[in-house]
């Protein structure tokens, strides 16, 4: 009783759709209607995840009725398609999916691998994803996390609206179950061997890292060192604080070049420590930046000053002395290592057994090791000082790329062994000509490097 010429009427569409019982015959069965969404020509509009969700046309509904041939012939081109989708919009068909019908799809995914047949106990992938919903099930985890362009319907993109993701949400697993967001992590540590992984559900690894950190889930390099037993704070300088002594430095060279003025600082620093020997260190490599403590640390692996006090050691403690903005003057000869934040956001020094990092802009080392400085909300960043023991840990196993540019100096410090370092080596990372010194709001000064 549909016609291009006269769409159905509100009454006339209740008529027609009520004996359907919200029901739609579409490819050779029965769906539920809420199970169908209209696929338009527009891009982005919805995400067909068969057999869970199925994308219905109204152009193809019209055609397979005859009704196109009748818009036609009456002049009236589209219409038919029109009157079709006012049919299957009466019907409960959507006209576009959201957040619930793709949580909806990992639901049933995780519902089915639990409910595997007990008479199947021993075959092996009982409880377990095809891998055709292993595949289906990343596409969707990647669209909702936002590392995908796919067809999203604007109301839920999390590029587009900000959502709130329920750290239940069933996600795929390596193993090939289901699990929920909060229980998994991904596996931004691929260095590692199978030792290091025996305590970690992981995420599948067809889910993208990007749509994994989206949708709230942990990275297992912060994990690791988060529940290291061997990490720690120690005192970090704040830029509010230390800018009065960089502003009044005391002979700085012509264009502020660095050596000039942390050379005879670390000299000094030697004096008061009583150290009779210091070596200088001008190194140019980059070093490799993936297996590092935190992704904001590979500011750390660039061209830097090293510094190296053999058989001078200092706790992070006694470090951190020589690091505190001093009572008195500004021009004090007390063996404070201040000026070096002239030229550097960051230090990271190794003696004994630890790995000491400062970073006084916070934009680098977040204080939370379980978090990435950019997950930070709001605010300014705060300084932050940690130190890792890395004589009883694996970080030296786990992170090789944090410790190579200390192995590279021929000093002694073997980043292959876990035992202590007998001096203190200090590395300043250094700024590239024309990013200059920072000032008090943490942003680079004119003033090169």
């Amino acid at each position: 009783g549909v016609t291009a010429a006269a769409p159905p009427t509100q009454s006339e569409l209740q008529a027609l759709v009520a004996p359907l019982d919200g029901r739609v015959w579409h490819a050779d069965q029965w769906i539920a209607a809420d199970r169908l969404g209209l696929a338009h020509a527009r891009p982005f509009a919805v995400l067909a995840t068969e057999p869970f969700l199925f994308l219905v046309n109204p152009g193809v509904v019209a055609a397979e009725r005859g009704l196109d041939a009748l818009g036609e012939a009456d002049g009236q081109a589209g219409a038919a398609a029109a009157a079709a989708e006012s049919v299957l919009l009466a019907m409960g068909v959507k006209e576009t999916f959201g957040l619930a019908d793709y949580t909806a799809v990992l639901t049933s995914l995780r519902d089915r691998c639990a409910e595997a047949d007990p008479a199947e106990a021993e075959a092996p992938d009982r409880g377990r994803l095809t891998e055709a919903e292993a595949a289906l099930a990343c596409t969707v985890v990647n669209v909702l996390g936002g590392a995908e362009e796919g067809p999203l319907s604007p109301d839920f993109a999390p590029r587009r609206v900000q959502i709130q993701i329920d750290p239940q949400l069933p996600v795929p697993t390596a193993k090939g179950t289901m699990a929920a967001a909060a229980a998994v992590t991904y596996n931004d540590a691929a260095w590692l061997d199978a030792s290091n992984l025996r305590n970690f559900e992981l995420v599948h690894p067809g889910v993208a890292h990007a749509a994994a950190a989206g949708l709230g889930i942990r990275s297992l390099k912060s994990l690791l060192n988060a529940t290291s037993e061997s990490s720690g704070s120690v005192t970090c300088p704040t830029l509010r604080n230390i800018h009065p002594r960089l502003v009044s430095l005391e002979k700085v060279p012509p264009g502020g070049e660095a050596c000039g003025v942390l050379v005879p600082m670390f000299l000094r620093l030697a004096d008061t420590l009583g150290a009779e020997q210091v070596s200088f260190f001008l190194d140019h490599s980059e070093y490799g930046g993936v297996s590092v403590l935190q992704p904001g640390l590979r500011a750390l692996q660039g061209p830097a000053l090293a510094v190296v006090f053999p058989e001078s050691m200092l706790t992070p403690a006694g470090l951190s002395q020589f690091l505190r903005v001093p009572a008195g003057s500004a021009h004090d000869r007390d063996g404070s290592i201040l000026p070096l934040f002239a030229y550097s956001d960051m230090l990271s020094v190794i003696s004994g057994n630890f790995l000491s990092i400062f970073d006084v802009t916070g934009a680098h080392l977040a204080a939370d090791l379980a978090k990435d400085p950019a997950e930070s909300a709001g605010g300014a960043p705060e300084s932050v000082g940690k130190t890792f023991d890395f004589v009883r840990s694996d970080l030296l196993r786990q992170f090789p790329h944090q410790f190579e540019p200390f192995s590279q100096l021929g000093v002694g410090f073997d980043a292959a062994n876990k035992r202590a370092f007998n001096g203190t080596i200090f590395r300043v990372p250094l700024r590239m000509p024309g990013e200059g010194a920072i000032g008090a709001g943490g942003r680079a000064s004119e003033a090169p490097a």
